[in-house]
């Protein structure tokens, strides 16, 4: 072919091939513009699949909404995807429904369905907490540059219908943010959250209590407070400048009520906040078991124990102090009330009460025994020399053991009533006490003296003026006292 040519101008082959150039970036052009809008779309209801979820996890975060949408629905059945056709609100209005297109784009909802198994499914019949899926599956049409159906899940807690074996859903909600979040805010206060069911563990991935925290060091830190704008009962754990203290508030607003205080020098404090012993308890102390104490034992209130009461220190309370057993302490002990054991009460120092002395067993002291009130013995009716030195009542008479024990030498007290014959005794009255040999034929208590040794002498008469020292069948007494009676 001959090629034409004009030296001014063209070619014809050069204007054919770059009319061929022109139509080649024409064309691609035209594809990218296509691929750059089926882009767009693509990536519109990407955007819109997500807008979708974010609506319906909010809905059905309402435990009312989400009853409505799926109560009486088998959290285990794997054949209803046909059945649950709807979301709804608590009042029933239908948000989504399947088949419907949603957003700009116009994704389509194209099932829904509980997830039968999985990682995430933990059903548990019977009126039982757990959790499970919500698969949501979108259709982004024909055109779609990727796969056209995709999956998206919602996790739901759910509780199941009472009944053997039943896994029926009875109420339910979405975790409220985010598809692994398992807090809800508050409608009224978005910056408030709280934790709708289950069990939370901080350190532990399997809790088995509301609130199950494990750690090796220290695992709560609290806020200095002592102010709560409540109005419910609750108690509290909290620390107050550098104690900690334990309590309950009542159901007023304002200041707590502390029960237990753990100062940071190690004193503790029941029923009061400002213990000055390494136990001071203010109340009463009762025990089911022995009582022992390594230290002294100060007490506001009574002291119980229903078995044995043992003490190292001091005993000091305003209350009574009582003991089922045995009542000890290496010190003193001295109460404002009455001191009760149902065994033996024994100090190695003084025993001062204010009202009465009461021991089913010995009362032994190294020191002093003092009582306002009545100091009541045993009846113990052997004088030996295991109960030398011991006061008893027998026989309508007190009686002391000699240091001996010997039964041959006690020391007597006979009844008295001072003023007797009279309605209205007044004065004093008062009574020899005497040491007097028991004789082999014993003696008649209450009755009269066969003999009397008058003052000065020692030979025994009938009769006397003054009749300070009585003999005992003939064997002279020794005056020790007198003990006066008001």
């Amino acid at each position: 072919m001959k090629i034409i040519k004009d030296n001014k101008g063209l070619s014809l082959l050069e204007i054919l091939m770059a009319g061929s150039l022109l139509v080649g970036l024409g064309l691609a052009v035209t594809k990218m513009s296509v691929n750059t809008n089926q882009s767009v779309k693509v990536s519109e209801k990407n955007l819109d699949i997500v807008s979708v979820l974010s609506e319906m996890r909010g809905i059905l975060s309402d435990p009312d909404a989400c009853q409505e949408s799926f109560q009486n629905f088998d959290a285990t059945d794997s054949d209803n995807t046909g059945d649950i056709t709807e979301i709804k609100k608590e009042d029933g209005t239908v948000v989504f429904l399947t088949g419907n297109q949603y957003g700009s784009s116009g994704i389509k909802l194209n099932k829904i369905k509980l997830n039968s198994s999985g990682p995430n499914v933990t059903v548990v019949p019977d009126n039982s907490n757990g959790s499970t899926e919500l698969i949501v599956e979108f259709d982004r049409g024909k055109k779609a540059n990727s796969t056209r159906f995709i999956e998206k899940r919602i996790r739901l807690n759910i509780n199941t219908q009472a009944g053997a074996g039943n896994n029926l859903v009875a109420t339910c909600n979405s975790f409220s943010s985010g598809e692994t979040s398992i807090w809800t805010r508050s409608t009224n206060d978005p910056d408030k959250i709280f934790y709708n069911s289950g069990n939370i563990g901080i350190g532990i991935a399997e809790p088995d209590r509301l609130l199950h925290i494990s750690g090796i060091e220290a695992t709560i830190a609290l806020t200095d407070t002592d102010q709560f704008s409540d109005s419910n009962d609750f108690m509290y754990i909290s620390p107050v400048q550098d104690d900690l203290r334990f309590g309950f508030h009542d159901a007023s607003a304002g200041t707590d009520s502390d029960l237990v205080s753990i100062r940071s020098n190690g004193r503790v404090g029941i029923g009061t906040n400002a213990p000055t012993d390494s136990l001071h308890v203010f109340g009463n102390i009762r025990g089911s078991g022995n009582f022992i104490a390594a230290g002294n034992l100060n007490t506001n209130g009574n002291i119980a124990s229903d078995g044995n009461l043992t003490v190292a220190g001091n005993i000091s309370t305003n209350g009574t102090f009582s003991a089922s057993g045995n009542i000890t302490t290496n010190g003193t002990l001295n109460t404002a009330g009455n001191i009760t054991s149902g065994g033996a009460l024994t100090s190695t120092g003084d025993i001062t009460t204010s009202s009465n002395i009461t021991a089913s067993g010995n009362i032994t002291s190294s020191g002093n025994i003092s009582a306002t009130g009545s100091l009541r013995a045993g009846n113990d009716s052997v004088c030996n020399a295991s109960q030398a030195g011991k006061l008893r009542y027998a026989n309508r008479r007190m009686e002391y053991c000699g240091q001996d024990g010997n039964a041959s030498d006690p020391f007597q007290w006979r009844p008295m009533n001072p003023g007797s014959g009279s309605t209205g005794p007044s004065g004093t009255a008062s009574i020899n006490v005497y040491k007097c040999p028991k004789g082999t034929g014993g003696w008649n208590p209450g009755g009269a003296w066969g003999s009397y040794g008058c003052q000065g002498q020692i030979s025994s008469a009938s009769s006397c003026q003054n009749m300070e020292y009585p003999n005992v069948q003939n064997r002279p007494c020794t005056l020790l006292g007198k003990l006066l009676i008001e």
